[in-house]
């Protein structure tokens, strides 16, 4: 299979290791920012379909039930980079 036909990824050059980052839902069009972002733990699935409870900031609230969590990742180059994901609000809580 060509670069082309794989929408232009390349398996000779590195990439983060998406199966630990939370998988996101389309967004919405209207958000409210939050003053500051917030800790918190959100219950919800990863990439390599697993669930568990992971440490995030909820950046945005929005219609819908759903927030904007950042979480956390390592990028291709393993330096520590960020992941925004919208979630169900449902699945979050205040950080302990």
């Amino acid at each position: 299979m060509s670069d082309v036909e794989l929408g232009g990824y390349r398996r000779d050059l590195d990439h983060a290791d998406y199966r630990r980052w939370i998988v996101t839902r389309t967004g919405p069009s209207r958000i409210e920012a939050l003053p500051a972002p917030a800790p918190a733990v959100a219950r919800v699935l990863l990439y390599d379909g697993a669930v568990v409870d992971v440490d995030v900031e909820v950046l945005t609230r929005a219609a819908g039930g759903l927030v904007c969590v950042r979480q956390h990742v390592t990028d291709a180059t393993g330096a520590a980079s960020t992941w925004n994901a919208w979630v169900e609000a449902a699945r979050v809580r205040r950080h302990p």
